[in-house]
């Protein structure tokens, strides 16, 4: 995700680009790829010009917004920064 948000606005990269400068491999980047962009954090696009691309600012989007859309948080039941009153309402740096 910081790769992407470091990127100009609007531009597309390429998975394979991505991985490479990560350290990962091709394919479990792209299925991490392709679950954010069925969830909205992402927006993709086939072909030469394609890649993924933040389908919002990256300001608007929160560490918790990608791991709600890549893991299980229904069973947490306590602040992940271990605030004791962490809410829509009063939230933390995570939330």
């Amino acid at each position: 995700m910081a790769e992407l948000a470091r990127c100009e606005k609007g531009e597309w990269v390429l998975t394979s680009e991505m991985a490479e400068l990560l350290g990962l491999p091709v394919h479990y980047l792209a299925k991490v790829l392709q679950t954010l962009g069925r969830k909205g954090i992402l927006q993709s696009q086939r072909g030469r010009q394609g890649g993924f691309r933040l389908a919002d600012s990256a300001g608007s989007i929160t560490v918790y917004d990608v791991l709600r859309e890549l893991d299980d948080l229904g069973s947490l039941e306590s602040c992940i920064m271990g605030e004791a009153d962490c809410s829509d309402a009063t939230a933390c740096p995570m939330h």
